[in-house]
């Protein structure tokens, strides 16, 4: 005669957190709420500067990788390029430095002083800011920047006078002001320090 053992069934036992309901009450949930709303509102400041930062350096770091761009377009092609743009304004245009392509400055004494007509028309980049970020006038008025083939540049005031170096001022809606000086020996533009920017009125 065989026997089977037969296996005890262990006894079944209610654990501390099913005898007594444990969970999270609604005062405990809604205390951690409040305290995420409250850290939230707190850290917001912060984070809006920090992406007026970001938009203002994506700004500049668009503006200087364009101007190497037309100062190359110059080089390559063998012409001059304009770089310009109108403070107030988040739009900037590099072309050929043609009356075809600036009809505007036609007759001013930093204008064109030739047409295209007899040339390739060129490349043209018409590009604008990151949103919300915008050209300001410089205190040396620089509205315009001429590349020429041998990597130099004319660089332009509003009134035609022409300058050595001169900035690019850009600003943005909480008044934050980053600026590239340009160097019309090298053609290139560099970022200028925040303590080196100038005063505006």
């Amino acid at each position: 005669m065989t026997s089977r053992a037969s296996k005890a069934a262990a006894p079944f036992r209610l654990s501390q957190c099913d005898r007594h309901r444990c969970g999270f009450t609604l005062l405990e949930l809604l205390l951690v709420l409040a305290i995420i709303v409250l850290v939230g509102t707190m850290s917001l400041p912060v984070f809006q500067t920090w992406m007026a930062s970001y938009r203002i350096q994506e700004g500049m770091d668009q503006l200087r990788t364009q101007i190497v761009r037309g100062r190359t377009l110059a080089m390559n092609e063998g012409r001059l390029y304009r770089l310009g743009w109108q403070p107030g304004s988040s739009d900037f245009r590099i072309a050929p430095d043609t009356l075809e392509q600036w009809p505007e400055l036609a007759g001013t004494v930093f204008g064109p002083r030739f047409s295209g007509m007899t040339e390739p028309p060129g490349t043209v980049i018409e590009a604008m800011l990151p949103a919300g970020i915008v050209f300001l006038q410089s205190p040396d008025g620089l509205t315009s920047v001429v590349f020429r083939p041998d990597g130099t540049a004319r660089l332009f005031a509003a009134d035609g006078s022409e300058r050595m170096e001169g900035l690019i001022l850009l600003s943005d809606d909480a008044g934050q002001m980053r600026a590239l000086r340009l160097r019309g020996l090298t053609g290139h533009a560099v970022p200028v320090r925040p303590e080196e920017l100038p005063l505006l009125p």
